[in-house]
């Protein structure tokens, strides 16, 4: 083994640092070929927080050079809102400001293509004065800033910002109107009108009037709606109505693979699968969390997965896990005087082997469990009879 490379391992074989992670970095592009994937390997289990992307690998990336040691870093800082008010991303050298977007109140929603190369942000709303702005920002050489809604025009401000599975598509929704843009270039291909919203009193409740989005996995269907206007299926390619359903309450939304059933969340935390043709409920399910914040179908639709907050243990003793499992937020929670309310969790749920009802979350259940150090994860793919009752597959 060559000097570097004795370097290289002492290093890893100490305590990780910033320094450590500097030093590595100078070392990693100098290692043998076969020893790289185990000196990798060991750098992973290394705190993410303390492996950033360097000036000179992101460099790389924005020209399109990909090295396999690039995925030794774990992330990298792109920038912050000042830098999308200057509509270019960050230039220590460069002060001067510009006004390409008003992101003064933050932002409200952001989606990122796989390399990260521009971002999609809806700003937060002015309060009293104008709507909030809609960009892509480019964090590189890649593309270009556009920006695609100027909220001086409207008073509302997007709360969710997807894109499609191939990336080139973005859609957000501001007072009652979806809209779709190519992407990065931020070309409008359509807009849909929003049915009339059933709140005549003119109230705002976020959970009850904030429009939802999500893409079918094959990219030509796109769910947009909520409770008080319910949820509408649109042709992707076209902008044309496929379907609306009906959904109170609502909150967020994810259509399979295909597009032929669409999720949404139910009331306190429980989920609903209905078919997208006739809005006919397929499936309610008490997923055990207190409110269900994100849903995604699995690939191949094989299950859903469904993040949210975790009830309070003192309330509702299951809360997804058994009350003996050392990970359960009740027990500790209540021994640190906190509600495990505010705890997140993810939970997974099978649906092709449920034909009319899921397995019950009983809390003893003996389906496979795994715990991470921060999020308890529960799959139940292996519940069995005399647990959570027969199998329904």
């Amino acid at each position: 083994m060559d000097a570097e490379d004795t370097t290289l391992e002492a290093i890893l074989g100490g305590a990780p640092s910033p320094d450590a992670w500097q030093a590595v970095c100078g070392l990693l592009p100098g290692v043998a070929r076969e020893a790289l994937p185990t000196a990798l390997n060991r750098l992973a289990d290394w705190p993410a927080r303390l492996r950033p992307m360097p000036d000179a690998w992101w460099e790389e990336k924005a020209r399109g050079v990909h090295r396999p040691w690039h995925a030794a870093s774990a992330w990298r800082a792109l920038g912050d809102v000042y830098d999308v008010q200057n509509g270019r991303p960050p230039a220590p050298e460069d002060d001067e400001e510009t006004d390409f977007a008003c992101f003064s109140e933050g932002a409200t929603a952001l989606a990122c293509p796989s390399d990260a190369s521009w971002l999609l942000l809806c700003a937060a709303a002015e309060w009293h004065h104008n709507g909030g702005d809609v960009v892509v920002w480019a964090t590189g050489p890649q593309a270009d800033p556009v920006k695609l809604l100027d909220g001086a025009h409207f008073h509302d401000e997007a709360l969710d910002a997807q894109l499609s599975p191939d990336e080139t598509v973005a859609v957000c929704s501001v007072e009652g109107r979806v809209h779709a843009w190519s992407t990065p270039d931020g070309k409008p291909r359509w807009q849909v009108e929003l049915a009339e919203s059933s709140d005549t009193e003119g109230r705002y409740d976020m959970a009850y009037s904030a429009v939802r989005i999500g893409f079918s996995g094959d990219g030509r269907r796109i769910a947009a709606g909520c409770a008080a206007r319910g949820v509408h299926v649109v042709d992707t390619a076209s902008g044309e109505l496929v379907g609306l359903i009906a959904a109170d309450p609502c909150g967020p939304v994810a259509l399979d693979h295909d597009g032929t059933r669409l999720a949404h969340a139910g009331t306190s935390g429980e989920i609903v699968v209905r078919d997208t043709a006739s809005g006919a409920i397929l499936m309610r399910h008490d997923t055990g969390l207190a409110t269900v914040n994100a849903l995604a179908f699995a690939p191949g639709d094989a299950g859903l997965a469904v993040a949210g907050g975790a009830r309070d243990v003192g309330r509702s003793p299951a809360c997804g896990l058994r009350p003996s499992c050392s990970r359960c937020t009740g027990t500790r929670s209540r021994a640190r005087g906190r509600s495990c309310r505010s705890k997140p969790r993810l939970t997974w749920w099978p649906i092709r082997r449920w034909r009319r009802w899921p397995p019950a979350a009983c809390g003893a259940c003996t389906g496979r469990w795994c715990t991470p150090r921060t999020t308890p994860v529960r799959c139940c793919s292996a519940a069995t009879a005399g647990c959570c009752g027969p199998s329904r597959g």
